[in-house]
């Protein structure tokens, strides 16, 4: 009995390995996925950004618009990924969790509890990120001339 137990723990800890490992990878795809789309999607608009300080918007109008956009975009983002890992998660405890013996991790898991943590981890790198690629895309239109790239667009 002694050596079924040992296998099972083992298992258990392997399968808890992969599944973190899996975690991390996802979540720098995601990370770098989200920088990239904010940016581009910066880049794309440099036009309309030209057209929007040509007529009167002043630099502080402009970060606040492009902040409240990204803020709209994560806290949207956010909201679906809570409830889908929510579910996910569930699922897992329903199915996996109750059923393997983790007595000798120390670990109770016969009731569902909310993993409050990795959402506060989870809504703090959403935040990091969105405050670095405003900050990164803001750079880069800045650095643009407003007359430049309205002559280039009609030419």
């Amino acid at each position: 009995m002694s050596t079924y137990r040992r296998n099972n723990q083992l298992v258990t800890q392997t399968m808890l390995l992969f599944l973190l490992l899996f975690t991390g990878i996802m979540v720098l795809i995601a990370i770098a996925n989200v920088f990239n789309t904010l940016c581009n999607s910066m880049m794309l608009r440099t036009r309309e950004f030209a057209v929007l300080r040509s007529i009167g918007m002043d630099e502080k109008q402009f970060n606040r618009m492009v902040f409240c956009e990204c803020l709209s975009y994560a806290l949207r983002g956010l909201a679906v990924g809570a409830v889908i890992s929510i579910g996910a998660f569930w699922l897992f405890w329903k199915f996996v969790l109750t059923t393997a013996d983790l007595s000798s991790m120390g670990t109770s898991f016969t009731t569902f509890k909310l993993p409050l943590s990795s959402l506060l981890d989870a809504s703090i790198c959403v935040v990091v990120v969105l405050i670095l690629s405003v900050i990164y895309a803001l750079r880069k239109t800045r650095s643009t001339n407003v007359v430049e790239v309205l002559r280039n667009e009609v030419i």
